[in-house]
């Protein structure tokens, strides 16, 4: 019986390791949306210590465009409802315009209510520059027999010959 109380300490103690140690940003929120405790990876990412991020709403880490969807989003998880994942953009010292893959999700009770909420963001920076640079190419217009290059398939390059009139490379 003695052995019990030790090894939930020992359990315990992993999950901490393991969520002040992984690489996502990932912090405990309060059903009402504040954060209660961030990790070093969510500090890294926002570029805000830890101590600044423990208290602050997690709308108040995006761009005011995303503010409002975001509040109402945690509102929706901590009234019981499932969780969410949507990009948004952050807001910071050096992070506007970083984009973020942000995910909460509720941790109910035995009785199925919400406990509180587990807050998860991934940089989308290069997926989005990707994007933007992909659909700034597919909406070029190019005269008859140019010849357009494309990189990055996994076949090597592919070459397309734009024919009769102007045309679209998508």
């Amino acid at each position: 019986a003695s052995r019990a109380p030790r090894e939930l300490t020992t359990h315990r103690s992993r999950v901490w390791d393991a969520f002040e140690h992984t690489p996502a940003a990932t912090a405990i929120v309060t059903i009402d949306g504040h954060i209660a405790t961030a990790n070093s990876a969510l500090s890294r990412l926002t570029r805000r210590p830890i101590n600044e991020l423990n208290g602050l709403h997690v709308a108040d880490l995006v761009v005011p465009q995303d503010a409002a969807w975001v509040t109402e989003a945690l509102a929706h998880v901590g009234a019981g409802n499932d969780g969410f994942r949507r990009d948004a953009r952050l807001t910071g010292p050096g992070r506007d315009g970083i984009w973020i893959d942000l995910g909460v999700a509720p941790v109910r009770t035995s009785g199925g209510g919400v406990s509180y909420l587990i807050l998860q963001c991934t940089d989308l920076t290069d997926r989005k520059q990707l994007e933007r640079l992909s659909r700034d190419f597919s909406e070029r217009t190019f005269a008859p027999g140019a010849v357009v290059v494309r990189e990055g398939d996994d076949h090597g390059v592919g070459f397309f010959v734009v024919a009769e009139g102007e045309g679209v490379v998508t």
